[in-house]
């Protein structure tokens, strides 16, 4: 395995995000974007709880006590990051959508019948590999500057959020490497890892957009046709350039966080992060923020 990248010091962040306000399509009046978004903000809280739990449970396995270490500051970023979500589905639920029967489905597959049955080891394996795809995901999102046109709490939000999953992107595979080295548990954990989050992605997101046609049925071409020349020519590049991201997902997301990840020497901190995380605090004033 190679580890270009220094060991990333994991600071405790907290930021005090507002969402009062925040309009029902945050991402630059797009519907469908939005709802994507929102969509995987869904999976957040339950998911990152459980990958807490899942690599806690071999803390005491832990004979690196840097790592044991790193593990505490990891669970308490996952614990500030899941209670903020949370915050954003009260919003979410003003807004008319109805979001406890899926998170309800979602937790009792995932973390109910998933966790109980499933080996530990597979458990903290599919948490590896899904920190690879938020690491992916987080990349992508700061390099491109997916929220550039988001509502300022939600860019806070989930750039706060991106710049985290790189800086603790390594530790539930370190965990993983010290306690289940073997490539057939890494190998297991992609094909579990990848096959709940398409899933209930692409469920959550098919609800989500299924009731904003319910509560706001207009589309981006209505809304084109309500504004003038001015608005619409600084609108459209973004529509555009939001559409044709959506397009490529599959391929930016999936298909490169699985080959890289199943390649046999890989490492998560085989790539240098570190600029693109202090680009990303900074860009919401987060830069200098002391550890919680």
């Amino acid at each position: 395995m190679t580890r270009n990248q220094p060991q990333v010091p994991i600071k405790v962040r907290s930021p005090k995000i507002s969402f009062d306000g925040v309009p029902r399509r945050w991402l630059a009046g797009d519907p469908v974007g939005t709802s994507l978004c929102n969509a995987v903000n869904l999976l957040f809280p339950a998911g990152e709880r459980f990958f807490v739990r899942s690599v806690h449970r071999y803390l005491h396995r832990l004979e690196n006590p840097e790592l044991k270490e790193r593990v505490r500051s990891f669970s308490k970023q996952e614990g500030h990051h899941a209670r903020a979500h949370e915050d954003w589905f009260a919003n979410l639920k003003a807004q008319g959508y109805e979001v406890e029967t899926f998170l309800e489905v979602y937790q009792r597959i995932c973390f109910g019948f998933f966790e109980k049955v499933a080996p530990a080891r597979l458990a903290l394996a599919t948490t590896a590999a899904a920190e690879q795809f938020t690491a992916v995901l987080a990349r992508d999102t700061i390099i491109n500057d997916v929220f550039a046109h988001a509502a300022p709490a939600m860019r806070e939000l989930l750039m706060w959020h991106s710049a985290e999953e790189l800086e603790h992107k390594s530790v539930a595979y370190d965990v993983l490497q010290a306690v289940a080295p073997g490539y057939a548990w890494r190998a297991a954990g992609m094909a579990m890892g990848a096959g709940l989050l398409a899933s209930f992605w692409a469920a959550g997101f098919a609800l989500l957009l299924a009731q904003e046609k319910k509560l706001a049925p207009e589309t981006c071409e209505d809304l084109r046709g309500k504004l003038g020349p001015t608005e619409v020519d600084q609108l459209q590049p973004i529509w555009d350039a939001m559409k044709a991201r959506r397009k490529k997902l599959a391929g930016r997301v999936f298909l490169q966080g699985i080959t890289d990840y199943l390649r046999p020497r890989f490492h998560p901190d085989e790539v240098d992060d570190r600029e693109l995380m202090q680009r990303a605090l900074e860009s919401v004033g987060l830069g200098n923020a002391k550890a919680a």
